[in-house]
């Protein structure tokens, strides 16, 4: 049974993020390793809309046609767990906008591309459920959570990413991120010619912490990112290019200047799954929803508030 909440604990920043950075072979500047290029390609997914649902199309095995199935890409997502997704909450929010207009969320997915053999292979899965955290206390958090029915036949190598320490971040290290620039435009653009798979990878730095630089690790609200910025990146990973292990969520940005992120770990990540998988299973009371939280985001305490079905 699909079900649809709203829990509170984060913001609302409105998106533009991406990031755009040329990796600079040859000039002396460390390349990211092929295994974590591949690791976090393979863990990372847009999340589109498309105007006929995936199970349509194939019905109809329309692909003999049409190269490529009509989507629209508004964010990127990543696994966490086997079958959720951490992204933003303002890509959530969309979706949930289309639910209450029309009634569901059929026509909504995310999207992986995966090695078959020699070739690249797609998967569109139907999200299944939705989640999104708002801070009570008026936190700027932009945070949201997907599932999705998960084929085990496919998808390998699709694996939850790997968390690096809060202690990592600081000014001056190098970053990357793993998305969805421009949504469409880098997947499937007649004009110039582009009909590819899977998320492009860019590479910056940390260029300031908030409150200050000299923060404490776990009291860091967000990070900038010396990156270039453009739709479709809200809701990327950003990982430290070494070791391929995620210290941020990417939620915002000024368009070719910096982008935002939050910054996470693993018991940031978990406190959130937890809330959410007890929301699933229907272990919550009736009335639930303020998250009492640490800066910027740890989740300490429940107490009642109010649940949108």
């Amino acid at each position: 049974m699909r079900r649809v909440a709203i829990i509170l604990l984060i913001l609302c920043l409105p998106f533009w993020a991406c990031s755009c950075v040329w990796n600079a072979r040859g000039l002396g500047i460390d390349v990211i390793p092929e295994d974590v290029i591949k690791k976090m390609k393979l863990s990372t997914c847009s999340v589109l809309f498309m105007p006929v649902k995936h199970e349509e199309i194939k019905g109809l095995e329309l692909r003999k046609t049409i190269p490529f199935p009509e989507t629209r890409v508004i964010g990127t997502g990543f696994l966490v767990r086997d079958n959720i997704i951490l992204t933003n909450r303002h890509v959530v929010e969309v979706i949930l906008q289309y639910q209450k207009k029309y009634g569901h969320h059929d026509n909504w997915y995310i999207q992986f591309a995966y090695p078959d053999g020699d070739n690249w292979s797609e998967t569109f899965r139907q999200i299944k459920s939705l989640f999104v955290l708002v801070d009570p206390h008026g936190g700027r958090f932009d945070v949201g959570l997907l599932t999705f029915n998960r084929n085990q036949n496919e998808m390998k190598g699709c694996k939850p990413l790997e968390f690096g320490a809060l202690s990592s971040i600081s000014v001056g290290i190098d970053i990357a991120l793993s998305g969805f620039p421009f949504g469409n435009e880098i997947l499937n653009n007649s004009q110039f010619g582009i009909l590819r798979s899977g998320a492009v990878i860019h590479e910056g730095i940390i260029s300031g912490i908030a409150p200050h630089d000299n923060t404490a690790p776990r009291d860091i609200t967000m990070f900038l990112c010396d990156l270039n910025s453009a739709p479709g990146m809200s809701g990327a990973p950003v990982f430290i290019p070494g070791n391929g292990k995620t210290i941020g969520l990417f939620y915002a940005g000024v368009p070719g200047i910096l982008g935002h992120a939050i910054p996470i770990d693993k018991k940031r990540v978990d406190g959130w799954i937890n809330i959410f998988n007890e929301f699933l299973e229907g272990s919550l009371p009736e009335k639930i929803g303020e998250i009492e939280l640490s800066i910027p985001g740890d989740v300490v305490d429940k107490t009642p508030g109010q649940r949108e079905k």
